[in-house]
C-alpha cells in the first residue's frame, strides 16, 4: 500500500491543493502594454477577424534558452521565430528549488506588413504607418534566469497579432 501522505485522499484534499496552487502566485508583471483591438470583420455583433496591436519587446528564439510547445502544424524555421514575453511571475509552490521569477510568452512568425488606419483608439500609432504583424505559432517559457532574457530583448515597438 502506498504511503498515504504522498497522495490526495479525498476531493477536499484535492480542492485544498488546487486552492493553495492558485493563490501562490507572486509578483505578476505583464511584459506587454497598450493593447488596441481593430476589428476587420464583424457579423451579427460577433468578431470574426481582428488584429490586436500591442507595445512590447521581442527577442529572437533560441532553443538553448527557451523550452517551447508548437501550436500549429506548420513549424517555421527557428531563425524566423521571435519570442513575445507576456508575463513574468514568481510561484514558490511550483518552482520550489529556486523561487526565481519565470518568464512565459508566445512564439510568433512574421506575416506581411499591414497598414494601421488612423484611429482615436491608437494613441501611439497614427496615420497609415506600416506595422509588423505576426501570427502565433506556439508557446515558450524561459529555462534561464529572466535577467538573461531581458538583456536580449529589443527596443519597445508596436506590433500586430492576427
Amino acid at each position: 500500500m502506498p504511503n498515504s501522505a504522498r497522495y490526495l485522499q479525498t476531493s477536499s484534499d484535492l480542492l485544498a491543493a488546487v486552492d493553495e496552487y492558485r493563490t501562490s502566485w507572486q509578483d505578476i508583471s505583464p511584459m506587454i502594454s497598450k493593447p488596441v483591438v481593430k476589428q476587420a470583420q464583424t457579423i451579427r455583433d460577433m468578431v470574426h477577424s481582428a488584429t490586436l496591436y500591442i507595445s512590447c519587446r521581442l527577442c529572437q528564439f533560441d532553443s538553448r534558452l527557451f523550452d517551447s510547445c508548437y501550436a500549429t502544424a506548420e513549424r517555421p524555421p527557428s531563425d524566423e521565430i521571435v519570442c513575445l514575453p507576456i508575463l513574468r511571475f514568481t510561484n514558490a509552490k511550483v518552482h520550489r528549488m529556486t523561487g526565481s521569477p519565470q518568464l512565459h510568452g508566445i512564439l510568433l512568425a512574421l506575416v506581411p506588413a499591414v497598414a494601421m488606419a488612423d484611429s482615436e483608439e491608437t494613441n501611439d500609432v497614427k496615420g497609415e504607418e506600416a506595422i509588423d504583424c505576426y501570427r502565433r505559432v506556439g508557446y515558450f517559457w524561459a529555462r534561464v534566469e529572466v535577467s538573461k532574457v531581458v538583456e536580449m530583448l529589443g527596443e519597445t515597438q508596436t506590433i500586430g497579432l492576427i
